[in-house]
């Protein structure tokens, strides 16, 4: 089946964010945090065109040793949803990122050590946040606008 997560969102969620938390992660861990982040943001998907029921596959993918994971059932869901779902996923992220107190943490305590500022990390994660915010609002916004050809929707609203 071809909207497995794990070969669609996944990768491109992936190639849109860099982050060391990830990096100390398992493979199973990092699918089940973008599990969690893709269920929250198609759940929060306002008005999609096609319906975007999903469901578990708990088969083990030979290639990867884990089970398949999520999938949607419907073959319409496309690349159109897919930038919607991307965009909340990464506002989602940096939610989770601005949560971690360890991150703010100083690890060392020392007046002749300098560190870089838990406070100015967390500002520019709050920047990050509103950013990403309007990106998933525009993406929203922009995803009924075109039909699936890209001509402008507005014609079809009474058809």
């Amino acid at each position: 089946m071809s909207n497995y997560w794990e070969n669609n969102l996944y990768p491109q969620f992936l190639q849109s964010v860099d982050s060391c938390t990830l990096s100390d992660l398992t493979s199973y861990e990092i699918q089940s945090e973008l599990a969690g982040l893709a269920v929250r943001a198609v759940n929060d998907f306002k008005f999609p065109l096609y319906s975007l029921s999903y469901l578990n596959d708990a088969l083990t993918n030979p290639d990867t040793g884990l089970a398949y994971g999520y999938y949607f059932v419907s073959d319409s869901v496309g690349q159109k949803e897919f930038n919607v779902i991307l965009a909340r996923m990464k506002q989602y992220w940096i939610e989770f990122q601005i949560s971690q107190e360890r991150m703010f943490a100083n690890a060392y305590y020392d007046k002749d050590i300098r560190l870089h500022s838990p406070g100015n990390t967390i500002d520019k994660l709050i920047k990050m946040l509103t950013t990403f915010k309007a990106m998933d609002n525009k993406a929203e916004c922009d995803y009924g606008r075109q039909t699936d050809v890209g001509d402008p929707s507005i014609g079809e609203i009474n058809e």
